[in-house]
């Protein structure tokens, strides 16, 4: 629209004129183009995600899978030790109660029957040639 301005008693008087519009409209083989593309693209994008949440819901099974049966394991294993535990104590009590009908009477250590090691003394430490062009081996042969 063009505005022609014209002063008439010193007041401005605005006369639009409408100029024709042109609407640009692409043509239909171009937006059908474009469409397919588009579609396509979006089909692509929904199967990559189905595959990834596919993905992601098969390792979730697994790990929990793998976490039951470790955690049975381990169950297994707490129930296992308190029975060696309670085996253990028992033996030791039925040992102490038992002790008058033993056999051979224990008697308590006492430091002069006990055998003390001395130790050997220390290697002397060997020096290291300073010749560091010498072979650290030979080869053996081929």
């Amino acid at each position: 629209m063009t505005a022609r301005n014209t002063f008439t008693n010193n007041r401005p008087e605005f006369n639009f004129e409408p100029t024709p519009l042109t609407v640009l409209h692409p043509s239909p083989a171009k937006v059908s183009k474009w469409l397919i593309s588009i579609q396509a693209i979006s089909i692509a994008v929904t199967a990559v995600s189905f595959a990834s949440v596919g993905a992601v819901y098969a390792w979730n099974v697994h790990v929990q899978k793998n976490f039951d049966q470790q955690y049975r394991k381990l169950e297994t294993l707490k129930q296992s030790e308190r029975q060696l535990i309670v085996a253990n104590e028992s033996l030791g009590h039925d040992l102490i109660t038992n002790l008058d009908r033993l056999p051979v009477k224990l008697i308590r250590e006492k430091p002069q029957q006990s055998i003390f090691i001395v130790p050997a003394a220390p290697s002397p430490i060997k020096a290291v040639p300073k010749d560091t062009s010498a072979k650290l081996f030979d080869p053996l042969g081929y």
